[in-house]
């Protein structure tokens, strides 16, 4: 049932921006045939990542049973925690999850040989926010499955983050304009599309910062928050031949 519901969100919101893409683009595209083709590579990764990540639950759903997954021998699993409560305190902890994995994939040379294909996006649209190596999805999952079973929390926590994450992460990339207003507002609670754009230039200056994934007060807190600034070349120093752009390309990246 979660799997359903994120997918349904992902493909509705996806659907929607790509759209707006199409009619109203920040950058555009050098012509209709290259942004097809940039769409088809990205999701090409992305099926290769559903597949994977399906298979790793077939193969090891039966885990989730046993300490440190079962969330019945966690730290609050002897608190009378109602819904609510687990679902605000399970989509806060898991932010916070998320911040230091990101922060990490940046800090640990064999973690960020994994991350870095996401960041070799030379032009950002809504498909960028799919691009991810599943190797890395998958320890980046694995360990969150872990985080869930230490905290005691069940996993529908962990799908309803996924479900409230994905139009955040789709509008972060997404290659449209915002409104000023929203931007400039919506920053202190969550992680924007200008905050995200800054994480994406070509800069390290600019990439090593704004990590968070959906509130923004964990970069504010850890001191790796930066305002929203007009950035308009993003990518990755020494990934800009389009070979690395192709699906064995991305696949491979990690391999360089």
């Amino acid at each position: 049932m979660s799997q359903t519901a994120y997918l349904v969100t992902l493909f509705g919101f996806f659907s929607f921006f790509a759209a707006w893409e199409a009619g109203d683009p920040r950058l555009p595209f050098a012509g209709a045939a290259e942004r097809r083709l940039h769409l088809l590579r990205n999701a090409g990764l992305f099926a290769v990542l559903m597949f994977v990540t399906n298979a790793y639950f077939a193969l090891d759903g039966p885990l989730l049973d046993f300490p440190p997954f079962a969330y019945s021998h966690g730290l609050l699993s002897g608190l009378s925690l109602g819904v609510p409560l687990q679902a605000v305190l399970g989509v806060v902890l898991l932010d916070l999850y998320e911040y230091g994995w990101h922060r990490l994939s940046h800090r640990l040379p064999w973690l960020w040989r994994l991350h870095r294909v996401h960041h070799s996006e030379a032009h950002l649209d809504v498909s960028t926010s799919m691009r991810f190596h599943p190797v890395e999805t998958l320890l980046s999952l694995g360990f969150r499955l872990c985080v869930l079973g230490l905290l005691g929390l069940p996993l529908w926590v962990e799908g309803l983050r996924a479900v409230l994450d994905a139009p955040f992460a789709l509008s972060q990339h997404a290659n449209v304009r915002f409104p000023a207003w929203l931007e400039r507002w919506g920053r202190w609670i969550v992680i924007t599309p200008g905050l995200h754009r800054i994480h994406h230039s070509i800069d390290r200056r600019d990439y090593d910062l704004n990590f968070g994934s959906l509130f923004s007060c964990w970069d504010r807190m850890f001191g790796t928050w930066r305002p929203a600034a007009n950035v308009e070349q993003v990518g990755l120093a020494g990934f800009e031949d389009s070979r690395w752009q192709t699906l064995p390309g991305m696949l491979t990246a990690p391999l360089r």
